[in-house]
């Protein structure tokens, strides 16, 4: 058995308390309604009439045209107040499709200059190469020319050591001896023969005025003789003092020419003899070699 539901009971306060939220109610209405009409009535603007492009039309002109369009128009919208006509709304598909063309644009334009970098790039590379090609080829061109260049004098110097060399091949080998420096008993003999030819020569060939005058003086004398035994040159190497005295000695080398041939043993060690010796004349009119 079911028990019937005691409906609420409504006190006074809550009567008087509905009656003066509908009184506020009302007067605000009111209120508000009489605003936003003295706002309109003072704000309104004149009337006019806006031109407005559109790609949709219609047949038939419609009968209160509030705006001047491309194309007729009739009204029509889901809204009571006045809405603009516009251009056909973008729908998803057709920004998808532009976004789709915008990435695909970008995608070109990047690859476009991804491309256009590459070409720099390769051609700096290029360039670099290139660079190090011409520096290498130039490096490589000098270098041939200094070793060319080495070379050549190289070959001048093979050259002139050869002609030195054979200069000095024929070079005669000569060996300087005096009484004291004579190493062997074959050198000794040979100089004590040679001493003994000069010696008798100069006292022959006295010079007269020297035995006159009562000259006397030293100078030492040099003198090259060859293997043949011939006197190739003579000089003083240290003068007496008397003109006289130094140039009778120069004479008796060239009067007792040619001397004895160098023996075997001499020969085989050199080609001529550079004697030095110290010539005396005496103021008793004589000659004698030390």
């Amino acid at each position: 058995m079911t028990q019937a539901v005691a409906a609420p009971k409504v006190s006074s306060n809550d009567r008087i308390s509905f009656t003066l939220l509908l009184a506020i109610a009302f007067h605000a209405l009111l209120i508000l309604g009489l605003g936003f009409e003295l706002i309109k009535s003072h704000s309104a603007p004149p009337s006019t009439i806006e031109v407005i492009l559109t790609k949709t039309q219609n047949v038939d002109a419609p009968e209160d045209a509030t705006t001047i369009a491309e194309h007729n128009q009739m009204q029509s919208g889901s809204v009571d107040f006045d809405a603009r006509p516009t251009s056909p709304s973008v729908t998803k598909k057709t920004l998808q499709g532009n976004d789709q063309t915008s990435t695909a644009e970008m995608t070109e334009n990047t690859t476009r200059m991804a491309e256009n970098e590459m070409v720099v790039h390769q051609n700096n590379v290029s360039d670099e190469k290139f660079s190090r090609r011409v520096t290498t080829e130039v490096n490589s061109k000098v270098a041939q020319k200094e070793l060319r260049k080495n070379q050549q004098n190289v070959a001048q110097l093979v050259s002139e050591l050869s002609r030195d060399k054979q200069l000095y091949a024929k070079r005669p080998r000569i060996n300087h001896i005096d009484t004291l420096s004579a190493k062997s008993a074959v050198e000794a003999k040979y100089i004590k023969d040679w001493v003994q030819k000069v010696e008798i020569i100069g006292n022959i060939n006295y010079p007269s005025q020297a035995r006159q005058k009562k000259l006397s003086g030293t100078l030492i004398l040099s003198v090259l003789v060859n293997y043949d035994g011939s006197v190739i040159s003579s000089s003083v190497q240290q003068k007496s003092g008397e003109r006289l005295l130094d140039e009778a000695a120069i004479k008796v080398v060239r009067l007792a020419a040619p001397f004895k041939q160098f023996p075997a043993e001499m020969r085989e060690q050199y080609d001529q003899l550079m004697i030095t010796r110290t010539w005396v004349y005496h103021s008793e009119n004589k000659l004698s070699t030390q």
